[in-house]
């Protein structure tokens, strides 16, 4: 009877501990694999800067101006609609 209480809190023991150990390793694991993202997306930026930025060439497009101001009554009544 002691052997079997002993070892059913050994296996709770062993259980809770296993719980533990696999969910740090997977907060490492998820942490390293940010980690290694943020990297990657450094070094593509890099390299787009350096070898692709010198290749295209893109046209700015004019910025739109507005020559007049809109009326204030307009304003008004498109709100009332």
């Amino acid at each position: 009877m002691k052997d079997e209480k002993d070892y059913g809190m050994l296996c709770s023991v062993a259980v809770i501990i296993l719980a533990i150990t696999m969910g740090c390793t997977l907060v490492l694991y998820i942490d390293q694999q940010a980690i290694v993202d943020y990297k990657l997306e450094c070094a593509l930026q890099d390299f787009e800067q350096k070898f692709l930025g010198q290749q295209k060439t893109v046209k700015q497009r004019p910025v739109a101006t507005v020559e007049e101001a809109i009326p204030t009554g307009m304003i008004q009544s498109m709100v009332l609609q």
